[in-house]
């Protein structure tokens, strides 16, 4: 038995409710399953560009911090107040006000709004920090003003600095947008840190949908094999509603090890099973305002164990 989990947490067969990043990217996540949605920069703009506000949705974005899970805490404790101070320049840069969020239109429209790592800090032990776009191709708006109050911040000395405990030469915090899912009002992908920072409206939006008639294949099915396992992949849905290949990875929880002899290899099949059907899923693409956009999927396939009903 294959049991599939889709971001709404209820379970499927052969057909289920799924739904991942290119430009802008929301994300939604429930317990066993995440979605972004993602807004290209170049695929159906067209359309993109004729979606109407009406109707609209307030969401709300916020300002995260993230560092590699072997830095000294000292140092993500910095980053985090730095990120603070961001969000609280960057609420002012936009018209708020003591603890009220501004709207960030027109200056940040839904189109520049994503949830993503925007701006990369390399703090020296010795020396002055670099702050670089993670996108340096085409940044968002929300970018641009991202990088602009940080290096504002530095230079008026309530910046980032090295911690006196923290061992090396230079480390690396991550700043990025936040963005709820649909109905919620906290984040639920896994961020160390969320600062409010910003509203901006955003048009109606439509997650994908399976309609593939397959599943992948149980690689143990007509043995005496009780194996069992819970494969997590990412992948994007193209606007056309088809895997695309190269975007397909596993996800494996962080801190958590992977098994070893036997049960590697065992779990090492149901992975190449999934890996190998998922390009011969398809799906109804996501939509935003009506028009067709990519999204990127996490999906949780749990083999070797019923169903319910």
């Amino acid at each position: 038995m294959i049991v599939m989990t889709s971001t709404n947490c209820a379970r499927w067969k052969m057909a289920a409710l799924v739904a991942s990043f290119t430009s802008i990217v929301l994300c939604a996540a429930s317990v066993d399953a995440q979605t972004d949605v993602v807004i290209p920069s170049l695929r159906a703009r067209s359309c993109l560009d004729t979606v109407s506000l009406k109707p609209s949705k307030q969401m709300l974005v916020y300002l995260s911090g993230a560092v590699a899970d072997s830095t000294d805490p000292a140092f993500g404790e910095m980053g985090d107040l730095f990120v603070q101070s961001v969000s609280q320049r960057m609420r002012s840069r936009l018209g708020g006000s003591g603890s009220d969020l501004p709207r960030s239109e027109p200056t940040i429209t839904w189109r520049d709004a994503a949830s993503h790592a925007a701006l990369r800090v390399i703090v020296h032990r010795e020396g002055a920090p670099t702050f670089t776009l993670v996108n340096t191709t085409s940044p968002s708006k929300a970018d641009l003003l991202l990088l602009r109050v940080a290096t504002d911040a530095q230079a008026a000395g309530d910046g980032v600095y090295w911690p006196s405990t923290t061992r090396g030469d230079s480390a690396e915090y991550t700043i990025g947008f936040a963005l709820p899912s649909f109905g919620q009002v906290f984040p639920m992908q896994l961020v160390r840190t969320i600062f409010p920072t910003f509203l901006v409206l955003f048009p109606p939006f439509t997650p994908t949908v399976s309609t593939s008639t397959t599943a992948p294949a149980d690689p143990f099915a007509g043995t005496n094999s009780a194996a069992s396992a819970k494969v997590v992949t990412s992948f994007e849905v193209d606007s056309t509603g088809h895997v695309v290949p190269s975007t397909i990875a596993e996800v494996w929880p962080a801190g958590k090890q992977h098994p070893t002899g036997t049960e590697l290899d065992t779990y090492r099949s149901f992975l190449n099973s999934v890996i190998q059907w998922l390009p011969t899923a398809t799906f109804e693409p996501a939509r935003i305002g009506g028009c067709p956009v990519s999204q990127f999927m996490r999906l949780p396939i749990t083999f070797g164990v019923k169903g319910p009903g």
